[in-house]
This record gives structure tokens, C-alpha cells and sequence, in this order.
């Protein structure tokens, strides 16, 4: 049974050795500095790069994150808190369907709302299909993430007088945050080799661009160009294309697996500790840390400032008046003078006492 799942465990990553074993045989002599530095140069010449599409992939990659990521991450929290309600019920099970859904779909589905009414494609077109493909992978990170914090800590926060939108968002959010980010690196990586939807909405372009309204280059697109052109040099310059791209998830993914590690911790083999151990206490610590600050104080109304006195006392506390010591006969004139009073006062009491009627 061990043996199997040995086999089960290197067929799983044997693809993926085979495709980067190829990419590296056929690409990685068309990998220099000059193809990250240079534009695409007409076919028959030798040379060029792709310094146009890697720019345009960052640009794109960075409005999906900017439409996907706020939108997932607050539906995730939705989800998370009020999961037993009928528009959480809806929501979960929407977004599960659009997890399933092809990309060519979405890219349709943004032309007809994105492109077709303004007449002209874009990049920023095409951010928005890869954010809304993002959505529904964060939203479920999300909600995994948040319910695995203890509900120990909501009420604690409770308790202290923190309202529950700010419990949500200062004790429960930040101590999911590492699985939270996790969850967002892997979407990005899911999206960065995207085609089908910046077919129908970047389009592409040869041409050095950045603007966000008008057509951008983009690492799938030209790949997907170079690929069917029949010229052995953009051939060459598309499995180079390919294995940057294969770069570029690699280097998201390791991301990821360091925000994982840093969340989550390792095990201790020495004492036999679990990841799961190491993690809970994990985050009893830092919400405990997060639970001792302070919460802040409302915004004071600022009142005309009165005088202060000698100006080293505050107004709501006692002045200290310090009288300097007395001399030994001023303090023996008082002592004594405090005797003779109490004597009088006896005195004065028995007297009133004996001429008081009913009394003997």
C-alpha cells in the first residue's frame, strides 16, 4: 500500500517535470537579457524579446488583483460570519459554480459587457475578466480561512466592547491574514496564464503600451501569436515566452508556500509536535497580542484650554501644598494648646450633661 502511494505521489508531479524539462530544451537558449529589455522584431530577424508582454502581463495581472481581491475577501468574511443565513447559503453555491466555469466563457462574457459598448479593447477590459475569475477562488479561501479561527476569540473581543464589524475585521481577519494571502498568491497564479479571456478583451498589441484604455501585449497572447506563426525564430521566441511564464507562476507559488510556512509553522520533529499544534498556538499568541491594545479613543471635541495653575498640575487633580516643618517650640506651643482644648471639651460636656432635665 506505501508502494502505491509512492507512485500515485511521482505520477502526480511527473507532468510537470516533463513540461518544464521540455521548455528548458527549447527555450532556454532564446532566454537573455535582451528578451526581457527589447520589442518583438519583424520575422526572418534574429533577436528580440518580449519586454512589451511581460510589462503588459504585470499591468493586467495587477487590476484583477485590485477588482478581485477586495471583492473576495470581503465576500469570504460575509460568508464566514453569517453562514447559516439564505443569502450566504446562495452566495457559496454561486460562487462554487463560477470556480467551475471555462475562461473562454468569461472572456465572452466580459466582451459584451466590457468591450462591445465602448467599441474598443483594453487592458483594463481584460483585468477586469481575470478579477472576476478570481473571485470565487479568494471568496472560498477566505471563508476556509475565517472559520478556522476559534470562536473563543470573537467573544473575547466581544467582551471587551468591540463592535462586531470591528471584531471581523481587527481580531478575526488578521489572525486568518497568512491563509488569507496564501489563497490570493494562488489565485494570481491561477489567472497570469489566462488566454481566452484577453483574446476577446486585451487583444494584444506589438507595440510598446501601457495605457489602460486601449489594447496591451500580454505573455499569453504573444505566446499564443508566436506559436501558430510559421516562423521557426518566433517559434523559438514562444517556448522562451513559456518558460517565463512558467517563471512567473513559479514564483507566485514559492510565495505562497513561504506565506504558508510563516502562517502555519512546521513541525517539530524532535518532540513530535504537529504543524496544527505549532499553528494554534500560533495564533493564541498573536491574538492575544492583538486582544491586550488598546482600543482607540473617540476623537476628543477640543474646548478652549484654561490656565493651569503654576502650569505643573493638571486642572482635575489636587494642588500638593508642602508647609515647612515647624520649630520644636511652636510644635510644644500647639501640643500643649491641644491638650487644654480636649480638657475644656470634657469638661464642657459633663456640665452640660449634669444640668440636662430627667438626668442625675
Amino acid at each position: 500500500m506505501v508502494g502505491l502511494m509512492y507512485v500515485a505521489a511521482a505520477l502526480a508531479i511527473l507532468p510537470l517535470l516533463l513540461i518544464v524539462i521540455h521548455l528548458i530544451r527549447l527555450g532556454a537558449t532564446s532566454v537573455n537579457w535582451a528578451f526581457f529589455t527589447q520589442m518583438q522584431r519583424p520575422p526572418g530577424e534574429g533577436g528580440g524579446g518580449m519586454a512589451n508582454a511581460i510589462v503588459g502581463t504585470l499591468i493586467i495581472i495587477a487590476i484583477a488583483s485590485g477588482v478581485g481581491l477586495p471583492v473576495g475577501i470581503g465576500a469570504g468574511l460575509y460568508l464566514a460570519e453569517k453562514r447559516v443565513t439564505m443569502l450566504a447559503t446562495t452566495v457559496r453555491f454561486l460562487a462554487d459554480v463560477l470556480n467551475g466555469l471555462p475562461s473562454i466563457v468569461m472572456g465572452i462574457f466580459a466582451w459584451e459587457l466590457l468591450v462591445k459598448p465602448v467599441r474598443h479593447f483594453s487592458a483594463l477590459a481584460g483585468g477586469i475578466a481575470l478579477g472576476a475569475m478570481m473571485v470565487p477562488m479568494v471568496t472560498r479561501t477566505t471563508e476556509e480561512m475565517v472559520r478556522l479561527v476559534p470562536i473563543s476569540l470573537r467573544e473575547a473581543a466581544l467582551a471587551l466592547g468591540y463592535s462586531r464589524w470591528r471584531t471581523a475585521l481587527s481580531i478575526v481577519l488578521r489572525t486568518a491574514l497568512g491563509g488569507i494571502v496564501t489563497g490570493a498568491l494562488v489565485a494570481m497564479a491561477r489567472i497570469a496564464g489566462e488566454t481566452a479571456p484577453l483574446l476577446f478583451t486585451a487583444l494584444g498589441n506589438q507595440f510598446w503600451s501601457t495605457a489602460l484604455r486601449g489594447p496591451i501585449a500580454a505573455l499569453p497572447l504573444q505566446i499564443f501569436n508566436y506559436a501558430i506563426s510559421p516562423y521557426d525564430e518566433w517559434h523559438a521566441q514562444a517556448w522562451a515566452g513559456a518558460l517565463v511564464l512558467v517563471g512567473i507562476v513559479f514564483v507566485i507559488s514559492l510565495a505562497a508556500r513561504v506565506a504558508t510556512r510563516r502562517r502555519f509553522g512546521a513541525g517539530d520533529g524532535r518532540h513530535g509536535r504537529s504543524a496544527d499544534l505549532v499553528d494554534g498556538s500560533h495564533r493564541r499568541r498573536r491574538a492575544e497580542r492583538i486582544l491586550r491594545r488598546r482600543p482607540r479613543r473617540a476623537p476628543r471635541v477640543r474646548r478652549p484650554r484654561r490656565p493651569l495653575g503654576d502650569g505643573h498640575h493638571r486642572t482635575f487633580r489636587l494642588r500638593q501644598v508642602h508647609f515647612p516643618p515647624l520649630p520644636e517650640s511652636d510644635a510644644r506651643d500647639s501640643a500643649n494648646g491641644s491638650r487644654r482644648w480636649s480638657r475644656s471639651a470634657r469638661r464642657l460636656r459633663h456640665l452640660r450633661g449634669r444640668h440636662q432635665p430627667g438626668r442625675r
